[in-house]
């Protein structure tokens, strides 16, 4: 197991967390602070429920993660900012960042953002071979 890891503030607002010694510290929102790992075991001790659906906060090291008895949720790492980020990338990298994802929740946040979006062909070709059953192109070739 790694010393540290990164732990991540997945709301919208300011998350405070204290450590065993007293330590105290403000998460901004969307971003995570580095801490040892037995720092975040005692964070997930004291709040576990900020570490379950819908997951406030998220151990970056999916390794620590399951370690530590949190199950990494590949859908919490994505909102819609995120998502409009990635599809804004060239096709190429595009299509290697959805050949990564398999969970099904992430696919459908993709999708509900994508269609809201002005998407080129080619980007909507893309979606459409990592997502056959969605209808992206109101007239198909």
């Amino acid at each position: 197991m790694t010393n540290r890891s990164k732990l991540y503030n997945d709301s919208k607002g300011y998350y405070g967390i204290r450590l065993q010694s007293g330590r105290e510290y403000n998460i901004e929102p969307k971003r995570f602070i580095s801490l040892n790992v037995d720092d975040i075991e005692y964070v997930i001790a004291e709040n576990p429920r900020a570490f379950s659906e819908p997951h406030i906060l998220r151990v970056e090291d999916p390794v620590v993660a399951e370690n530590l008895g949190v199950v990494a949720d590949e859908a919490s790492a994505f909102d819609e900012d995120a998502i409009k980020g990635k599809l804004g990338m060239r096709v190429q990298q595009m299509k290697k960042w959805l050949d990564e994802i398999d969970d099904a929740r992430v696919l459908d946040m993709i999708f509900d953002v994508a269609i809201t979006m002005d998407l080129s062909t080619s980007k909507l070709r893309a979606l459409k071979e990592k997502m056959p059953d969605r209808q992206f192109i109101d007239a198909e070739e």
